[in-house]
């Protein structure tokens, strides 16, 4: 019989309360980073190319909706993924 897992389900759900979510308002490819305009009002947020969460081209695209945390600094975005 295999062993039972557990979680820390208010552990859990304190990690998803951290998740904000928002949209690309700007790119500037030269700098390796985004702007991102928060959907809850709040001033932007912004996003290095080097905490987009995925392998492959570590590039965002005006427009795209993407989940985010926010970094060690007020308004940095860190372990961003876009929303497909």
């Amino acid at each position: 019989m295999s062993p039972v897992q557990t979680f820390d389900l208010a552990a859990l759900l304190e990690a998803f309360a951290d998740i904000e979510h928002g949209v690309v308002t700007a790119v500037h490819c030269g700098q390796g980073c985004a702007l991102i305009t928060p959907d809850d009002g709040t001033p932007g947020v912004v996003a290095d190319f080097n905490e987009l969460a995925w392998a492959g081209p570590r590039v965002l695209h005006r427009g795209d909706r993407v989940s985010y945390r926010i970094g060690g600094t007020p308004r940095q975005a860190m372990s961003v993924h876009v929303i497909v």
